[in-house]
């Protein structure tokens, strides 16, 4: 019996040891502590596929990995230093590279501040103030600014100085449509605005500033100071969940305070109907504008659980809902039913309680099919774009496995015919007129067999440089003319609207590279091309010729450094002037005044004169530039200079800008 003891004893003690006692060496974890602002990557070193594995960042900042290395992201760095007008270090000032993520860097009490960041990073730098503390210690506000293709360094990082203007303050409060004080409310500051509600797309302006508008909360009574705000005319309004936004009240310096009226929210009532007059019970989505996101919806699922908002939780009568949004102006409806052609019918909402509307379906020609490559395999995310003269809308997608399903309107594309969209595949064309009510199976769509040229965007360094705009142009026969390339509009999918080429055939093809600075780009057409690439902070690379006979790969495009101009800024008495904000636009070039229109080009690039009237911007390409005064600034421009990229003797000349006031009259009131 004692011999079972001890052996039972023994049996567990060995039991044990195998539990808890030392863990297979070849599998460990691994606490390292990680440098302030740097990202640790783990290796799967276990030999399990090599497929790499995420970090887990702890509370106190040590990332844990459960692989014996780590390896760390190359870090480079920004410095810099931020002051007021008269040269002293701007007070609770901070840095930060994404506005919608605000991982903020305090300037110290010199207004000196230095980030780390991504090896060859190059982009906006934001700066601004913390003005409620600014105001709480006694000091002035400032206004927020946008540095422009700021570029980071590997050692040694060189300080560069940010000046920040003085700025306006104004006390408000923000009521309802009883006027009654509303906390909570969202406060924004911009341009002035004209009372337009709508969608209107010609004549439409977007420009890009240089200068951040300040937002705030209002407080519990409703109350809220706004400051820092860009010194001359500027607008407020106000948004909060269940109302509509205030109308914007356009605002003059030296105005003491603003009241900022909330109104009803929009509230929009209706019934969905098939062709016979029959209600439908579906779901009826609003969106604002033309974005893809729908602002409310309502309608019934399987079990007709309403979609309405907490106050309006009454399931709706089948075929009939009830929408409503805080934002007022153009929106559209849309009911997208797998028994119907798709619906999308345009609104205009106005605060309060809106005229009904009847939505009608339409029975569609419903098409089943495959998307394929020249070799029978299935292709996913080609798009189905309905071809118009400037709109082109997107109509379906392939699955993963290649099929798509397409419901159209028979009487609509009688003349129609759709195209085919895929960035491996030149477009392909699909003829769907004359197709009946009911289920056709269109079998496997094959797309056309294009011609690939890929490669690589490196920087001077001959580091590869992600999001480069790689631009690939058909060159015109001998003795041919090269046609004009419109614009259209290219609506729905992931991008909302976006501006393309018109043009039918390959003559600009354009790509934008990875984090590898990697591109493809596919033709359909043999012949002689040329590409070239262009990024922030950098100078074009040559246009390079390519004699595309079959697919290409390993183009490399060697971006340039960038061309330098600097000058200085005086006024009209010859005096050296800082704090100017100054845009260098290339000059004469239709397309940009285009894109400059529309708001869709790259932009301009943006500095700001030092106190001793100093400016440098750096231009991507060896062309002549026009230095512009942006507005919004009590300095205006008396002459803007035209100079060639690498002229480091330009002169722009200021005056103080004046304002004129007057009153808009109608006829009545001068008779």
């Amino acid at each position: 019996m004692r011999v079972f003891v001890a052996l039972l004893i023994l049996v567990m003690l060995l039991l044990a040891w195998m539990m808890f006692g030392p863990a297979d060496p070849g599998t460990r974890t691994v606490t390292t502590p990680s440098p302030q602002g740097k990202m640790a990557i783990e290796e799967d070193t276990s030999g399990s596929g090599g497929e790499a594995r995420s970090g887990v960042a702890t509370s106190d900042g040590n990332t844990t990995s459960e692989s014996s290395e780590i390896s760390e992201v190359a870090l480079w760095y920004i410095s810099g230093r931020v002051v007021d007008e008269d040269g002293n270090p701007a007070a609770h000032s901070r840095a930060y590279l994404n506005p919608d993520i605000l991982e903020l860097v305090e300037c110290d009490s010199d207004g000196l501040f230095m980030m780390e960041v991504e090896a060859g990073f190059i982009g906006d730098l934001f700066i601004d103030c913390d003005n409620d503390r600014r105001l709480e210690e006694g000091w002035p506000s400032l206004v927020g600014q946008v540095v422009s293709d700021v570029r980071a360094v590997a050692e040694d990082p060189s300080s560069f100085t940010v000046t920040l203007t003085g700025g306006l303050r104004i006390d408000g409060i923000v009521v309802d449509a009883e006027e009654l004080p509303v906390s909570g409310a969202d406060v924004y500051s911009g341009t002035p605005q004209s009372q337009s509600e709508g969608f209107i797309i010609i004549g439409t302006r977007v420009s890009k500033d240089d200068r951040i508008w300040p937002e705030t909360v209002s407080r519990t009574d409703g109350t809220f100071t706004l400051a820092g705000i860009p010194v001359g005319d500027y607008s407020l309004w106000a948004s909060r969940y269940g109302h509509a936004e205030s109308e914007p009240v356009n605002v003059t310096p030296g105005t003491p305070e603003v009241i900022l009226q909330l109104r009803e929210k929009c509230i929009l009532r209706g019934t969905v109907v098939d062709e016979r007059g029959a209600p439908q019970d579906v779901r009826v989505q609003l969106i604002t504008g033309l974005g893809d996101g729908p602002e409310n919806s309502s309608g019934s699922g399987g079990l007709g659980k309403s979609l309405l908002d907490e106050a309006n939780s009454n399931n709706p009568e089948v075929g009939q809902f009830e929408l409503f949004t805080g934002s007022v102006g153009m929106h559209r409806l849309v009911v997208d039913s797998s028994r119907y052609v798709l619906l999308r019918r345009f609104v205009q909402l106005k605060p309060g309680m809106n005229d009904a509307v009847e939505l009608v379906l339409k029975s569609p020609a419903l098409l089943h099919g495959r998307v394929v490559d020249h070799r029978g395999v299935a292709v996913s995310g080609a798009r189905f774009v309905e071809r118009g003269d400037y709109v082109h809308e997107v109509m379906a997608f392939s699955e993963v496995d290649g099929t798509f399903e397409l419901r159209i309107d028979p009487q609509y594309f009688q003349n129609r015919n759709l195209k085919i969209v895929h960035h491996e595949h030149p477009d392909t064309i699909l003829e769907i007129a004359g197709y009946s009510l009911g289920e056709h199976d269109l079998g496997d769509v094959v797309l056309k067999e294009g011609l690939t040229i890929s490669g690589v965007v490196l920087s001077p360094e001959a580091m590869p440089v992600n999001d480069a705009r790689v631009t690939l142009r058909k060159l015109a026969p001998p003795g041919a003319e090269e046609s004009d390339q419109g614009i259209t509009l290219v609506l729905g999918g992931l991008d909302g609207m976006v501006m393309e080429p018109s043009s039918e055939g390959n003559a600009v093809k354009t790509a934008r590279t990875d984090a590898s600075g990697e591109f493809s780009i596919v033709v359909e057409d043999r012949g002689d091309y040329e590409i070239d690439a262009v990024a922030p902070g950098y100078g074009s690379s040559e246009k390079l010729p390519l004699s595309v006979l079959r697919s290409i790969g390993g183009v490399r495009l060697d971006l340039a450094t960038v061309f330098a101009i600097e000058g200085r800024v005086i006024d009209d008495l010859g005096a050296l002037v800082g704090g100017v904000r100054l845009m260098a636009n290339k000059a004469g070039d239709p397309k940009d005044l285009f894109e400059e229109l529309f708001g869709g080009g790259e932009g301009g690039i943006r500095t700001t004169s030092a106190q001793d009237g100093f400016f440098r911007v750096e231009v991507p390409e060896e062309n002549p530039y026009r230095i512009d005064v942006t507005g919004g600034q009590h300095w205006i421009s008396l002459e803007t200079p035209t100079v060639d990229a690498g002229y480091l003797k330009a002169e722009g000349v200021v005056t103080e800008g004046g304002r004129s006031e007057g009153a808009v009259v109608d006829s009545n009131t001068l008779h």
